[in-house]
């Protein structure tokens, strides 16, 4: 569409080849040429800077590069050179230049050095830094992120992203708000009671050992982040009510929490303790007064909210509604209209980038700087929750601009304003390094931003419908009237409020087509209970919305009319967090009408403020994406032309570049581009993978070559290293490489909510990157995935990656291309509404119901295709999930541990032996690769002793057996010696991934070693007695030395047999032409060869 075109260009038209910095420095001049990656590998620092040093030297490998460290050694006129500078005066300032030859950052302090270190890491544009000459210093000190883990507690892996983006982005003080009406969170030494599951409403058995907090302050002091913990007192403290039994301004409540902040002192020697004091009747008026005192006794310094209780000017005023800094001897931060659960994602660019921290242009004697706070008081349903429904970092990377560089207007505004055209240019300036840093820094997080680029022409008219004002706006979403007016500017002038609205936008498509457009007119607040819309209407003030005078129909709302509770989560309330509207759009100008009635009056009710605003947002693809297949770290195929490739707006002209090879591509008319570049012998020397459209690039770092190996299956292949039983052996690797593909939805036992379904179309249900197999990396992975790559790597000396894209109780089925099981035998397990075919397995379509059947009686849209509504256990679905993208990949094999959905009755089994061929084949045949190594392991053993119907699993296994042999390049590894008698998870994944290792190294690289079990090569009945003759080069044997088990009669009946030499003889019955081997669901069959490879469940036909 040419007007997203336009939007597009404007929005990534940067300097050619300069990056986007954010924060801007203070001073900056681009300079001619680059200081090339592969020249960053040695560190020359002064010993002050060591600190950052090692960081740097992290972050390098983490790009490929293994620099060394040179300590108080003088840099030769190369490399990067960290310097102690004495006339910087700001303890956060520093100078940085950057030319062809050197690096060479200056600064007063370790800080000053790890602020000019975050700014070098953002000048790495491909594979050079981009020369340029800094000097950098913020205008306030204080430039800080809150959580509320009080109310929705946070993992420390969520906490540790967000620290590690406040660090990327220079805000330096991290308040940790642990207390609160809901729940406190510290586990206090000797109060067990404050953490007992009966005082903590929310998240139960969640909190933090004083072992976990040490964690977080060493985490924030390594990246020279001031850790805050606030304490509420004593406000905010029913969880202390409960556990003790008394209020905190009693004499008991005064006694006992002396001591837990005592004890909360001694333990963690903290500078600043935060004790809260707002939103409470201060009863006991020496209460804050004492405990302040004793807390600053202790040489800690006191921050308090303002307004709040009785706080003296001695203690840090953290600002928090209207009030003004006014006192003279006392200090203030900034928080003042900097609550993000109060903001649309759009609008918190706009109100915080345009915003003046404190009223002042830079930090004074008494303005420290600002505190931005995600407040969220309802209960959320997942922590992540947390992050998508609240705008924290496109708020957080404005506020580190504001903050940083200072300036800003005066006022609080909800708009961007069209009348100043000097912010407005450095809005739009800012916007394009924002989107920049969306796209390169923030993929896979929550990052709700699109941009505002959008002009309106809003009319008020009155009763008569008589035009008597027009305004003009700019902007995603448009604020008539903030709800805290006037403190907060809106769009309306004084007296405009009585009149009748409508903004008229006008939108230019090259083409008829359907468009996701994020729509919506009262974006709820988080910390307010407020009431979801009535079924049937956008919002409860009648707005409306209309596309060429088509009326758009609002979301079917998952609790329409629902009154807002604490204890009840938001689900799709919001644009940000629901799918978005699919609109159609015609060929040429296309006329958007925001129909915006005027609210009747204030809500009387505070949880539900009236928001007169509106937002309509096309959502807008960048110039050109590189397929998430590739990020850092990853492994390409060697051997093979290599294929890259990814989706753009149609025309744009890309340069891929690979090492020192390059190619031109080309986005076709679908969106979609490949380049093929020449083939690469493996290599552990890394790499960097870059495309440009020649405004911006997109690079991937630390890139081996290699062999790329794709792990799929069900749930015994998802299995992962942490549940393993050998993961305490498990090290790392630097020429293993895994890319997980999470699922971002579940097929669990639970009903899906209306946010999951964005994750029910294909092209979303994965998400996910590549990472170096650290043990941190490695223990989420697939087990067997693990160890098979492990062993690859140690034997083949060469860089090994592995894709995991397993789920949990799939069907075969599900991995299959529609159309070629449409085309085959089996075609009736394509046919039909699959939530309903006999042909399918009763299980997984009980799964289907139990996830989608709330959505449906509720009427909300599901994808859907030929044979029903789109779901992980679909024919089909992961086919088009996982596999058809990976097809454009080159790869040099699949293995594959799936069986336990297809193995539950007899003409499943019958079913899967043509089914599991034709899925090879397809795959094959979809890769263009007709000998492509497939190698599967064959089902374990569970017996059926505790309801499992696992009868059919040794019919199961013996196919297998069969396919292995039949099935060409393909393999098997045998489990069933490793199975658990109840358990379909048996932990042992360490032998599984080593055999189908041997399976690949003998089939596919030539190694001349055993890979399979003994299977007799003739079985021949003489009178009463079985010969089973096996390899005479293999020698068998019992696993466990003791007589041989595991041969029996179809009925069961166990035969005695004896090896002698290649021979095992087996005296049967008369009659007796069919025995069997392994046949029970759990076997204890001992028969295994020299390398203690077992023998497989098999049935064996007596010859004459």
């Amino acid at each position: 569409m040419r007007w997203m075109t336009l939007l597009l260009l404007l929005s990534f038209k940067l300097h050619a080849q300069q990056p986007a910095l954010i924060p801007q420095p203070q001073t900056l001049q681009w300079q001619q040429g680059a200081f090339p990656l592969t020249k960053a590998v040695n560190i020359y620092f002064d010993t002050t800077f060591a600190g950052t040093a090692g960081y740097l030297q992290q972050w390098l490998q983490g790009k490929g590069i293994n620099a060394v460290l040179l300590a108080g050694v003088a840099d030769n006129g190369t490399g990067i050179s960290l310097k102690k500078n004495k006339n910087i005066t700001n303890s956060e300032g520093y100078t940085l230049r950057v030319t062809p030859a050197i690096i060479v950052i200056t600064a007063a302090t370790d800080h000053g050095m790890f602020n000019g270190s975050s700014t070098l890491r953002q000048l790495l544009l491909g594979d050079g830094f981009a020369a340029c000459e800094i000097t950098d210093n913020p205008a306030f000190p204080w430039r800080g992120y809150m959580v509320d883990v009080g109310r929705n507690y946070q993992s420390m892996p969520l906490l540790k992203q967000q620290i590690d983006k406040m660090a990327d982005y220079k805000l330096n003080v991290f308040q940790f708000h642990f207390t609160e009406d809901i729940a406190w969170r510290w586990q206090v030494p000797g109060f067990p009671a404050l953490t007992a599951d009966s005082n903590i409403i929310r998240n139960k058995g969640k909190y933090y050992t004083s072992a976990d907090i040490h964690e977080l302050i060493r985490y924030c002091a390594d990246r020279h982040i001031l850790f805050v913990p606030e304490i509420d007192m004593p406000g905010h403290s029913a969880a202390f009510k409960r556990a003790m039994g008394f209020d905190m301004q009693s004499d008991s409540g005064m006694h006992y929490l002396r001591q837990i902040v005592t004890l909360f002192i001694k333990e963690f020697n903290l500078p600043f303790l935060h004790i809260g004091g707002d939103e409470v009747k201060i009863t006991n008026k020496t209460f804050l007064p004492e405990m302040i005192r004793m807390i600053n006794e202790q040489g800690v310094q006191t921050i308090g909210w303002d307004p709040g209780g009785n706080i003296p000017a001695s203690t840090i005023h953290q600002l928090w509604m209207r009030d003004a800094p006014a006192t003279a001897n006392t200090r203030y931060l900034d928080s003042r209209h900097l609550y993000l659960n109060h903001m649309d994602p759009l609008e918190s660019v706009t109100t915080i980038f345009q915003r003046r921290i404190g009223d002042r242009l830079k930090a004074d004697q008494n303005v420290l700087g600002g505190i931005i706070c995600l407040w969220h008081d309802r209960k959320v349903a997942t922590e992540k929750d947390l992050l998508t429904m609240n705008p924290v970092y496109p708020a957080m990377l404005a506020f580190a601009e504001r903050s940083w560089h200072g300036g800003g207007t005066d006022g609080w505004k909800a708009n961007l304003d069209v009348h100043d055209p000097a912010m407005m240019k450095e809005f739009n300036d800012f916007e394009k390094r924002l989107l920049t840093h969306q796209q390169l820094y923030f993929k896979g997080l929550p990052f709700a931003y699109q941009p505002q680029q959008t002009k309106w022409k809003l009319t008020g008219t009155d009763k008569r419908g008589k035009v008597i004002l027009t305004l003009p706006a700019q902007g995603g979403t448009v604020v008539l009237q903030h709800f805290w007016h006037p403190l907060v500017k809106g769009l309306l002038p004084e007296g405009a409020d009585t009149l009748q609205w409508t903004a008229t936008a006008s939108f230019y498509a090259d083409q008829d087509t359907l468009l996701p457009v994020w729509i919506g007119f009262n974006n709820l607040s988080r910390s307010y209970f407020s009431d979801s819309p009535e079924a049937g209407m956008w919002d409860n003030k009648g707005s409306n919305v209309t596309v060429n005078g088509l009326p758009m129909a609002p979301p079917q709302w998952q609790h329409a009319g629902h009154k807002g509770k604490g204890e009840f989560p938001l689900t799709d309330e919001g644009y940000e967090y629901r799918s978005p509207a699919m609109v159609p759009f015609h060929k040429g100008a296309n006329e958007v009408v925001m129909y915006l009635p005027r609210p009747v009056a204030k809500s009387a009710d505070w949880q539900n403020p009236v928001k007169w605003m509106y937002t309509f947002v096309p959502l807008q693809q960048p110039a050109f994406a590189l397929s998430d297949y590739f990020t850092d770290h990853m492994v390409l195929q060697r051997d093979k032309p290599m294929q890259i490739f990814g989706t753009g707006l149609p025309g744009t002209a890309l340069r891929v570049r690979f090492g020192n090879r390059s190619v031109v591509a080309k986005v076709q008319a679908d969106g979609s581009w490949m380049a093929v570049l020449p083939a690469f012998a493996a290599d552990t020397v890394a790499k960097v993978l870059s495309v440009t459209d020649g405004k911006r690039v997109i690079s991937c770092y630390d890139v081996l070559v290699g062999d790329v190996w794709v792990c799929a299956g069900q749930s015994n292949m998802e299995f992962t290293l942490a549940e393993e039983a050998h993961v305490k052996e498990a090290a790392p690797n630097k020429q293993l490489r895994l890319m997980q593909r999470q699922k971002n939805t579940s097929t669990y036992n639970v009903p899906y909510q209306v946010s999951d379904t964005i994750f029910l179309h294909p092209a979303n249900y994965y998400s996910g990157s590549w990472k170096v197999a650290d043990i941190a990396a490695a223990r989420p992975f697939s087990a067997v995935g693990f160890y098979f790559g492990e062993m690859l790597q140690h034997t083949l000396h060469v860089p090994v990656g592995l894709i995991n894209v397993a789920v949990g109780g799939s069907p075969c089925e599900a991995w299959i291309r529609e159309a070629a099981g449409k085309e085959s035998s089996v075609k009736a397990v394509f046919s039909g509404n699959w939530l309903s075919n006999p042909a399918l397995e009763p299980w997984c379509i009980q799964r289907g119901h139990e996830n989608l059947d709330t959505l449906l009686a509720m009427k909300v849209p599901l994808p859907a295709n030929a044979t029903g509504y789109r779901h992980p256990f679909q024919p089909g679905f992961l086919y088009d999930a996982a596999i058809a993208p990976l097809t454009a990949m080159q790869v040099k094999g699949i293995i594959w541990y799936q069986g336990e959905s297809n193995a539950l009755s007899e003409p499943r089994v019958q079913q899967h032996g043509q089914l599991f061929p034709l899925m090879v084949a397809d795959w094959r045949a979809q890769w263009h690769s007709p000998e492509l190594p497939f190698y599967f392991c064959q089902l374990s053993g569970i017996s059926t002793e505790k309801g499992y119907k696992s009868a059919y699993w040794p019919l199961f296994r013996a196919q297998q057996l069969r396919l292995s042999d039949s099935i060409p390049f393909s393999g098997m590894a045998v489990t069933s010696d490793v199975g658990h008698p109840t358990d379909v998870h048996p932990t042992d994944k360490q032998t599984v991934g080593r055999r189908l290792a041997r399976v690949a190294l003998a089939r596919t690289y030539g190694y001349g070693i055993l890979y399979k079990g003994p299977v007799p090569e003739k079985a021949i009945l003489q009178g009463d007695t079985a010969y089973l003759s096996f390899n005479k080069g293999e020698q068998i044997t019992t696993a466990d030395h003791q007589p041989l088990r595991g041969f029996t009669l179809k009925n069961g009946n166990k035969l005695t047999g004896m090896i002698s030499g290649n021979v095992i003889k087996l005296p049967v019955p008369a009659g007796t032409s069919v025995i069997y081997y392994g046949w029970s669901p759990f076997t204890d069959a001992n028969l295994v060869n020299e390398d203690e490879l077992p023998a497989s469940t098999m049935e064996i036909v007596l010859q004459k």
